[in-house]
Order: structure tokens, then C-alpha cells, then sequence
């Protein structure tokens, strides 16, 4: 009989454990947009983010070369947007405030400004830049991550210098891909970003920039 009753306990338990899992497991859409035009360099694969995104149960697309409606659209509508970007720098007094989203253009009208997004991001738990001077603001066009967080997003990553990545390293994308491997463990932004610093300074010496990262929501976690 305590045998019997055991048995039912620990499948209990186990039934119990697969629901919770299942509830708390990550799901809606995800987004990864790169850019491969103008003086980019370095590895910079953004299939590592689209995995750990994937694993953690989020439905998750990576495209290339998109034009600035379609990343518009993705902000207001997926729960985690990585955009690998060149951001915008006039000159030292005007900078921030725009991504580039159409390989090697520079015409205005291809980029995603903070000025121009209104729609709510309110599901969106995550919006990561991984772009230069994407966390400072453009004395016109205002700033991006701010912008994203006053329409609802629950967390942003910007930064507020250039980042760099070399033709022998990954550089800034490797922190960038810490940065998911860390989330994919249950972390928060503010401490997978932390993380990934030292793993980036540890394993290169240098820092590509990531020191200059801008957190917002930090205590978001999205896995």
C-alpha cells in the first residue's frame, strides 16, 4: 500500500514539474535582423542568438537586409528584437537616434528613427541594438531605447559609443551572443549583460564597446 502510494505521489509531482515548465516556458515571436552592406566586419553571425532564442521556445526568425517598415512592424508586435545595425553619427554633437536598416544606404529615408515610432511595444520583453551610439540621443530625432521603453518594451540594450568587431574576432558579437546565452539560463538582462562583459574582456582583452552598454528594464528575464 506505501508503495502504491508512493508511486502516485511521484507522478503526481512529475505532472505537476511538466505543467509548470510548460507554463513558465518562453513563447510568441522573436526577431533577428542583420545588416551586411557598408564597412561592417568581423564574423558577425547572428544564428547563435536565433538558436538560444529558439531553445527557449520562442518561434524565432532571422532575415537580412530588411527596410525599416518591417523592423518597425516586428517592434510592435514580436516579444524579442535583436537588430544588428550601424546606428547613426553626424558628428560628435549629433549622433544616436536612427538604425540603419537597407545595406549601405544612407539615405534618411531607410532608417529607423526614434521620432517615428508611436506604435505600443507593450508585449515586447526584450528589444536589444546592437548598433553604435544607439543608446544617446539625437538632438532632433530623440533616442531609441528611451523611445522603446516609453511605448511599453519591458527591457532595451543600447550603447552609447561605437562598437567594433575585428576581421579575427567576433568582438561585439560574441558579447552579444553571452549576452543570450546567459538570458537562456534564467538571468535577467542587467546580470546577463554583466556576464557577458567579463566573458568578452576575458576571452579578447578588449571590450568592443560593450562597456558602453545602456540597460533598461534590467530586471526583465525573458526565458
Amino acid at each position: 500500500m506505501k508503495k502504491k502510494l508512493s508511486i502516485v505521489i511521484l507522478m503526481v509531482f512529475l505532472v505537476t514539474t511538466l505543467f509548470a515548465t510548460a507554463a513558465n516556458a518562453a513563447t510568441g515571436t522573436a526577431r533577428v535582423y542583420y545588416y551586411t552592406g557598408g564597412d561592417a566586419v568581423g564574423p558577425g553571425t547572428t544564428s547563435t542568438i536565433n538558436s538560444y532564442l529558439t531553445t527557449m521556445g520562442y518561434s524565432s526568425v532571422r532575415s537580412a537586409n530588411c527596410g525599416p517598415s518591417i523592423v518597425t512592424l516586428a517592434l510592435s508586435s514580436s516579444k524579442v528584437i535583436h537588430i544588428l545595425a550601424h546606428g547613426f553619427k553626424e558628428s560628435p554633437t549629433s549622433k544616436g537616434g536612427g538604425l540603419q536598416c537597407v545595406a549601405g544606404s544612407a539615405d534618411p529615408a531607410d532608417w529607423v528613427w526614434a521620432d517615428n515610432l508611436s506604435n505600443s511595444m507593450s508585449q515586447a520583453k526584450l528589444i536589444f541594438m546592437e548598433a553604435c551610439y544607439s543608446g544617446c540621443t539625437h538632438p532632433v530625432r530623440g533616442r531609441l531605447d528611451t523611445t522603446c521603453r516609453n511605448l511599453g518594451a519591458q527591457s532595451t540594450i543600447a550603447f552609447t559609443s561605437e562598437i567594433t568587431a575585428g576581421s579575427d574576432s567576433d568582438g561585439i558579437h560574441y558579447f552579444a551572443q553571452r549576452v543570450y546565452f546567459y538570458l537562456s539560463q534564467g538571468y535577467n538582462v542587467n546580470t546577463s549583460v554583466i556576464n557577458a562583459k567579463t566573458n568578452t574582456v576575458n576571452k579578447y582583452g578588449l571590450y568592443y564597446g560593450s562597456d558602453s552598454c545602456v540597460v533598461l528594464g534590467g530586471t526583465t528575464t525573458i526565458s
